[in-house]
């Protein structure tokens, strides 16, 4: 990624707003931003400046988003427009402002008290957009239901990697359960989703720092 973007900072006029979009979002997603401040701020500034970013409303946003975390101290702004129609569409996207899929949130919180894991549902992170889908116990461990999950692997993709990496920064530790893989699993009485969710228990329960109330 270093090498790509150090070659891409000597020819950043040729780079249409609509690969700048992307740039910057992939530079978000890989923590690269504080590296090439300089490139950030030629590409940042392209954002907006035609009408490419009306088809990518909602990673324009999540751009916003990143800036309000990642690097604040970028001293270029996106227009008023972009924000607030990027938030209307990110809000669509998620299906309002919190948890993108509360049923399937509260089926596995169901699970989890039949389990007798201390946990809480639909937790809001301070100082962000996001909240948490369900938090285990006292630690800054977190499960996320998502359907941005890659095809063949069900890995994070898109806004879900980087809604981790945000998280990461703030020390939490996350895994995700692709909404895809749960709807396939068979529900109780089987015992199948039980042992899903007790395998993701044991990776959670290796690390993580402990929360302050």
């Amino acid at each position: 990624v270093r090498i790509a973007l150090e070659y891409l900072a000597d020819y950043v006029d040729l780079v249409s707003e609509r690969a700048a979009i992307q740039v910057v979002f992939a530079m978000c997603m890989t923590g690269t931003v504080g590296d090439h401040s300089r490139l950030l701020r030629f590409l940042f500034r392209k954002i907006g400046a035609g009408t490419a970013w009306e088809k990518q409303r909602v990673r324009v946003f999540q751009i916003w988003m990143s800036q309000l975390l990642q690097f604040p101290w970028l001293d270029c702004r996106l227009k008023r427009r972009c924000i607030e129609t990027g938030l209307r569409a990110w809000c669509l996207h998620r299906r309002g402002y919190g948890c993108p899929h509360p049923e399937e949130v509260r089926e596995i919180s169901e699970l989890l008290d039949v389990m007798r894991i201390k946990h809480q549902s639909f937790v809001h992170v301070k100082d962000t957009a996001y909240e948490l889908d369900l938090v285990i116990g006292d630690r800054k461990a977190a499960l996320l239901v998502s359907s941005e999950t890659a095809r063949n692997t069900l890995t994070p993709v898109g806004g879900t990697l980087l809604q981790i990496k945000h998280l990461q920064d703030r020390g939490w530790r996350c895994l995700v359960i692709p909404l895809r893989a749960w709807r396939r699993l068979p529900p109780a009485p089987s015992p199948v989703r039980q042992q899903y969710l007790q395998a993701l228990l044991d990776a959670l329960s290796t690390k993580g720092v402990r929360r302050a109330d």
